[in-house]
C-alpha cells in the first residue's frame, strides 16, 4: 500500500520553475471503491473495470464506464464509506468510448467493442440527483 509520503509533489508555477507556495504537497489516501466490469461479475479491482471516468461536484456522483459496456454511478458523499448506487449495461457487444458530464446530462460515447475506427452514437442521459 502507498504512504501519504509517497505521494507526495510539489507543483511548478507556470512562470518560474520553482514551486508555487499554495500548491498541493501530498496526497493523503482515503479509500478505494471496487467497481463491477459488468451486472454479471462481482465488483472488481484491475484493467478495464474503470476505463472512463466523470465527477459530478455538486452532487457528490461518479460515472465510471468499463471497457464492457457498463455504468457504474458511485457515491461519494460520504468518500471514506463510497459505494456504487446503480449501473446500467449499455448492451451486449458496447462499450462506452468517452463519458462526461455537462450541465443536467451526461453524454456516453458508445461504439461497438474491438471496433474503435466505425461510428458510434451519443447517448444523452440525465445526471443522477439526489432526493430533496
Amino acid at each position: 500500500m502507498l504512504s501519504a509520503s509517497a505521494l507526495s509533489f510539489a507543483v511548478p508555477s507556470l512562470r518560474t520553475s520553482a514551486a508555487y507556495a499554495g500548491s498541493p504537497s501530498s496526497v493523503r489516501f482515503v479509500s478505494r471503491t471496487y467497481t463491477p466490469f459488468d451486472p454479471n461479475e462481482k465488483a472488481a479491482y484491475g484493467m478495464g473495470a474503470a476505463e472512463k471516468f466523470s465527477y459530478d461536484p455538486e452532487h457528490a456522483y461518479a460515472y465510471v464506464a468499463t471497457e464492457r459496456g457498463y455504468i457504474s454511478v458511485i457515491d461519494y458523499s460520504a468518500p471514506v464509506a463510497s459505494v456504487t448506487s446503480l449501473g446500467v449495461s449499455l448492451g451486449k457487444g458496447l462499450t462506452a468510448r468517452d463519458l462526461r458530464l455537462c450541465g443536467e446530462s451526461l453524454y456516453v460515447v458508445v461504439g461497438t467493442i474491438g471496433k474503435r475506427t466505425e461510428p458510434g452514437a451519443l447517448l444523452a442521459c440525465s445526471r443522477v440527483t439526489r432526493a430533496a
